[in-house]
């Protein structure tokens, strides 16, 4: 694909002096290499404050899909902090996209320094969004990865391990491994945005009708409870929707039928929970401490 248009969503903080919409532009408008190699748009998805959550997240996605159908590929920039844990949080948001999502860290350091090594990922990051490649990966010391099996190296950066998770690599071009999926017509939306979850406030004493409106086509189901969530409610919600259950003193997911408590799932199946916690619910005390025990968990599991 000669010259591409490539969306690059920022989203890493302020850091290496970035640290407003004009400062962005301005970057990558004097960055001449990379227009060399792709007409590159610049978005300030989270750029004056560090990303929050799993909420920016949601924001990145939803740039993402009003954005899709006039670019050929994504570069997403993300902070260090949390880096994997932020990845698997997209990758599920998004699903099973038809061109490359490529997710790059942006380690903390010298404006200088930090800056010269960003750039030199970013005109590798940006190729690899405009080759015949799809799905949301991760880029690192040259390597494209796949997040399902990458871990943070000592060094802070995601690091590829031989034969498990490398999607291709740069040496004299773009090489690709046979983890390479090409390009197709799949957009975002897979599972599709907060607006279309359904949210549930249940008593002690459940109430069917309550659950009426839920399908086996409901993308996710949020239900809160003013004491403990009661186990009955599993009967009225579809095996196909994953559901996030609420209460004062805790939180647990409800997969493919089954409760499960945070600790025992693994870290895609959390990260699944997350998107379906981005719906604009009422203010939750539970919810906000299911982040924090939940991103500990993710981290745990993912190796960062």
């Amino acid at each position: 694909m000669e010259h591409p248009s490539i969306g690059l969503f920022y989203a890493a903080g302020p850091q290496q002096g970035l640290v407003d919409t004009p400062a962005l532009d301005a970057w990558v408008l004097d960055f001449v290499e990379l227009q060399l190699i792709a007409q590159v748009q610049p978005f300030a998805v989270e750029i004056e404050e560090r990303l929050r959550l799993p909420s920016g997240i949601g924001r990145i996605a939803y740039r993402l899909a009003r954005e899709w159908k006039h670019i050929d590929g994504a570069v997403v920039l993300l902070s260090s902090d949390h880096f994997l844990y932020a990845v698997h949080v997209l990758r599920m948001v998004l699903g099973p996209v038809g061109k490359p999502v490529v997710c790059i860290p942006v380690l903390e350091g010298g404006q200088v320094d930090g800056k010269i090594a960003l750039r030199s990922t970013l005109l590798n990051g940006v190729q690899a969004a405009g080759a015949n490649l799809s799905g949301v990966m991760i880029h690192s010391r040259s390597e494209l990865l796949d997040p399902r099996h990458t871990s943070i190296g000592v060094d802070g950066l995601p690091e590829y391990t031989p034969g498990t998770n490398r999607i291709g690599y740069v040496d004299f071009g773009l090489q690709f491994d046979s983890l390479a999926v090409h390009r197709s017509d799949q957009g975002p939306g897979s599972r599709p945005f907060a607006e279309e979850l359904e949210l549930i406030q249940v008593g002690e004493v459940v109430n069917p009708l309550a659950f009426s409106g839920i399908t086996t086509e409901t993308p996710g189901v949020i239900v809160e409870s003013f004491g403990e969530v009661p186990v009955s409610v599993s009967s009225y919600i579809p095996e196909q929707s994953p559901a996030l259950l609420l209460s004062p003193s805790s939180a647990h997911l409800l997969v493919r039928g089954r409760i499960i408590d945070p600790i025992d799932a693994p870290a895609e199946m959390l990260a699944a929970a997350f998107t379906v916690a981005m719906a604009p619910v009422m203010p939750s005390e539970a919810l906000v401490s299911l982040e924090d025990r939940v991103r500990d968990v993710v981290i745990e599991y993912i190796g960062e």
